[in-house]
C-alpha cells in the first residue's frame, strides 16, 4: 500500500513538472529540486536488488560432429555427420585489468552446452565445464581513440554430462580466435518511475570470430567435431537495479 501511495505520488509529481514550471510559478532552478523528490518517490516503489557480472566471453558457434554422436539407443542407422549447436559462457579475470591488453596469455573458466537443433534429439543435449588456457601470438595494443585487435589461440579440457542419463564424458577442444576490443570504464545511471540501473562497467569489450575443432568422448561415443562461429567479450558490471514492485505484482 505504502509502495503505490508513493508510487502515485511520483507519477502526480511528475505530471505537474511535464505542464511547465510557469503553470506552477516556478523557474526551472526552483523545480530541479521537486523533480529529484518526485524521482525518489518514485523509486520509493521499487525494489533495489545487487546485480555483478563478472568479466566475460560468450559465444555461440555452429558446429559439424563427425562419429557416433548418440548412443544405440537413439535409433539405427543414424548419419555419421550432424550439425550441432555449440554455446559457451567464460569467466576471464584478467581482462578486467587496465594496462594488460598486450597480455601475451590469459586463463577462463567456463560452461558450455552442446544442442543437436531437432526438437527428437534435445535429451541428447550435453553440457558441462571447462578449463581454456590461451596464448596471444598477436595484440596491436589499446591507444588513444582506437580499438585493439588481437590474436588468441586457446586450448580447452572439457567435462561433459549428458543431459538424458547423466553420463560422464571429456573432451579437447583447440580454438583459433580473432578479435577487436577496447577498455571500458564508465558509470551507469539510468533512472525513472519505472526503475533503472545504478553503477558501473570496467573491462575490455569487443566481439570477434572463432574457429576450432575437437574431440569428444562420453559413454560409448566417440567423434570430432569443427566449428565456425561469433564471440562477445563484455566488461564486467555491476550496481543495484530498481524493479517495479507494482510491475511484480501484476504477474502475481
Amino acid at each position: 500500500m505504502l509502495a503505490a501511495m508513493a508510487l502515485g505520488l511520483g507519477r502526480i509529481a511528475t505530471a505537474l513538472l511535464a505542464l511547465g514550471s510557469p503553470a506552477l510559478g516556478l523557474s526551472r532552478t526552483a523545480t530541479a529540486p521537486l523533480a529529484l523528490a518526485s524521482l525518489a518517490l518514485g523509486l520509493a516503489g521499487c525494489l533495489a536488488m545487487p546485480v555483478a557480472i563478472p568479466p566475460m566471453i560468450v559465444s555461440v558457434s555452429p558446429a559439424v560432429a563427425l562419429g557416433k554422436t548418440l548412443p544405440a539407443s537413439a535409433g539405427p542407422g543414424q548419419p555419421k555427420a550432424r550439425i550441432m549447436l555449440e554455446g559457451r559462457a567464460a569467466i576471464q579475470p584478467l581482462a578486467a585489468v587496465q594496462g594488460w591488453d598486450q597480455r601475451t596469455f590469459d586463463f577462463s573458466l567456463g560452461y558450455l552446452t552442446e544442442v543437436i537443433p531437432d526438437a527428437s534429439l534435445l535429451e541428447y543435449t550435453r553440457h558441462g565445464g571447462f578449463l581454456g588456457l590461451t596464448a596471444y601470438p598477436y595484440s596491436s595494443g589499446l591507444s588513444d581513440g582506437s580499438w585493439a585487435s588481437r590474436v588468441g589461440i586457446t586450448a580447452m579440457p572439457e567435462l561433459f554430462v549428458m543431459q538424458n542419463d547423466a553420463t560422464l564424458g571429456g573432451g579437447m577442444t583447440f580454438n583459433l580466435s580473432l578479435e577487436t576490443f577496447d577498455y571500458v570504464s564508465t558509470d551507469i545511471a539510468e533512472l525513472n518511475l519505472d526503475g533503472g540501473l545504478i553503477g558501473g562497467a570496467l573491462g575490455e569489450g569487443g566481439f570477434g570470430i572463432d574457429v576450432g575443432a575437437g574431440v569428444r568422448g562420453i559413454g560409448e561415443m566417440r567423434y570430432w567435431t569443427a566449428h565456425l562461429g561469433l564471440r562477445m567479450r563484455l566488461p564486467a558490471a555491476g550496481g543495484l537495479l530498481f524493479l517495479p514492485i507494482w510491475a511484480l505484482l501484476d504477474k502475481n
